[in-house]
C-alpha cells in the first residue's frame, strides 16, 4: 500500500519538542495544500493534537513525511529524526485503527482522540487533499473506533486530559468543594475542564474576550471574567488551568510571577504550545504541571477488553485490504462496463428507431440507456468484492474483460456484415 506517515509523540518526545510540530486549523490546512501541490502528494492528512503531530500521505513523493514535516517547519531534520515514528503499508493502517481507539494514547482508551481524528479528515476534506485512498482509510479508523467504543470498555473511567486534570486536584486536595478555580481559555478543552470542576463543586471563573463574548456559551454556574483581567484573578485563585490555543504564553513570569511567588498556588497546563511560563514552574510555593504529567496507561485488568477490541479492529483491517486491493482492478471494470453498454446500445439501434422520438428526446433517451447499463454492471462487478475470495479476482475479472472485448469486436463485425 503507498500509505506513509510520521509521527512525534508523548511516548518519543518532550512537550517542548512536540510544539515545534504542532499546527492549528488553518495552518494545518495549508500545510496539506503544500504537500500535495509543491511535494506531489496524491492525499495528505495531518493530525495535531495536544499530544502528537502526524502527516499521512498517500501517493509517490521524492521526500518522506518525516522530511516534509521538517521541511514545512523549517528544522534541521538530524535534531529530530529519533523522535519521531514513521510507518507505512498495512503497519501505519493498524496503527491508525488503534490510535482512533485510544489505545495510543497518553490516557489509555480516551474518547478524544476519535473526535480529532475526524476532524483532522474533515480540514484535508475541506482543503481538497483528502484523495480517495485516505478519504477511506481515516473513515474506515472512525467507524471501527465508534464499534470498539459501544462493545468493549477499554476503561472503565471517563478519561480524558480535561478528567486528568481534575483527577490530580483530587490527589492534592482531596474533597474539592469550594475550591476557587481559574480556566484561561473559552475552547473546548477549557469548557469541558470547567464543567468537571463544577460537578465537583469548585467555584470556577473562566476567562473571555471581548471580541468573542457574543458568541461562547460558558458552562452554567461559571463566572466570567474578561481575559485582560487574568491576572487580577490570580489573588483570588487557588488553582489555575490554562487550556488555549494561543501561540504566546497566556501567564509570562514579567507578568505573573512577584503575585505567584507571594500567594503560591497549583497551576496546570493543558496547551500545546505551553501555555505558561515554564520560569513560573521553579517558584517557590508554585507547583506546575503540564500534559506529561497526565498520563494514565493501561492498567492489567483492561487487557482482555484490550485483545476484544483488536479482534474487531482486525475485521476492519482485512477490510481496507480488500478495498485497496480491488481498487486497482476498477479501471478495469469501468472499460468491461462501457463496453457492455456500448454492446447493449448497438442492440436497441432497431427498437429505438421504431420508437421516432423527437432528436432531443432521442438524444437523452440514448443517454440514459447509457449510463443505466454503466452502473447495472458495475454494480454486478464490484459485487465480487464481496462474493469472491481475493485470489480469484484476478483470474475472474480478466476473463470478464476478455469476453466483453472479444463480444463488442463481434458485434461490431457482425453489424458490418449486415
Amino acid at each position: 500500500m503507498n500509505i506513509k506517515m510520521a509521527g512525534i509523540d508523548y511516548h518519543r518526545a518532550k512537550l517542548d519538542e512536540r510544539a515545534v510540530f504542532s499546527f492549528g486549523k488553518s495552518a494545518a490546512a495549508e500545510a496539506e495544500k503544500m504537500v500535495c501541490d509543491t511535494f506531489g502528494a496524491d492525499g495528505c492528512v495531518i493530525l495535531s493534537t495536544c499530544n502528537r503531530t502526524e502527516l499521512w500521505i498517500s501517493g509517490e513523493t521524492e521526500s518522506t513525511p518525516f522530511e516534509i514535516l521538517c521541511e514545512l517547519k523549517q528544522v534541521d531534520k538530524e535534531c529530530y529524526r529519533d523522535s519521531f515514528l514513521q510507518l507505512e503499508g498495512e503497519e501505519a493502517l493498524w496503527y491508525l485503527l488503534k490510535l482512533s481507539c485510544g489505545m495510543c494514547s497518553q490516557i489509555f482508551g480516551e474518547d478524544q482522540i476519535l473526535t480529532q481524528v475526524k476532524e483532522a479528515l474533515v480540514i484535508s476534506r475541506q482543503a481538497g487533499c483528502a484523495d480517495a485512498v485516505l478519504e477511506t482509510l481515516f473513515r474506515t479508523a472512525v467507524t471501527a473506533a465508534k464499534r470498539v467504543k459501544t462493545q468493549t470498555v477499554l476503561t472503565k473511567k471517563d478519561h480524558s486530559v480535561a478528567n486528568a486534570a481534575v483527577e490530580l486536584l483530587k490527589n492534592k486536595w482531596g474533597d474539592l468543594s469550594g475550591l476557587p478555580c481559574l480556566v484561561i481559555g473559552n475552547g473546548e478543552m477549557g469548557r469541558l475542564t470547567a464543567a468537571l470542576l463544577l460537578q465537583n463543586g469548585c467555584q470556577v471563573k473562566m476567562t473571555l474576550r471581548q471580541y468573542k463574548t457574543k458568541d461562547v456559551v460558558i458552562p452554567g454556574g461559571c463566572g466570567a471574567i474578561d481575559y485582560d483581567r487574568r491576572l487580577e484573578a490570580l489573588g483570588w485563585a487557588k488553582v489555575v488551568i490554562s487550556a488555549t490555543l494561543s501561540p504566546h504564553y497566556t501567564l509570562r513570569y514579567e507578568e505573573a510571577g512577584a503575585l505567584l511567588q507571594q500567594k503560591g498556588g497549583m497551576l496546570i497546563d493543558l496547551a500545546v504550545p505551553r501555555d505558561i511560563d515554564p520560569k513560573i514552574g521553579e517558584l517557590p510555593g508554585v507547583t506546575c504541571y503540564d500534559m506529561d504529567a497526565l498520563g494514565c496507561p493501561e492498567s492489567e485488568e483492561n487487557r482482555k477488553e484490550r485483545e476484544k477490541a483488536e479482534g474487531i479492529l482486525k475485521e476492519y483491517q482485512e477490510e481496507f485490504l480488500r478495498w485497496y486491493g480491488f481498487r486497482s482492478w476498477v479501471p478495469v471494470m469501468e472499460e468491461i462496463s462501457r463496453a457492455v453498454s456500448k454492446d447493449f446500445l448497438g442492440r436497441m439501434q432497431k427498437p429505438l428507431g421504431k420508437l421516432s422520438l423527437p432528436p432531443d428526446e432521442d438524444e437523452q433517451f440514448r443517454a440514459t440507456l447509457s449510463a443505466s447499463s454503466v452502473k447495472a454492471v458495475s454494480k454486478l462487478l464490484f459485487g465480487l468484492k464481496e462474493e469472491l475470495e481475493q485470489e480469484n479476482w484476478e483470474e475472474c475479472i480478466s476473463a470478464l474483460h476478455r469476453s466483453a472485448k472479444k463480444g463488442t469486436q463481434c458485434d461490431t463485425e457482425e453489424r458490418q456484415d449486415g
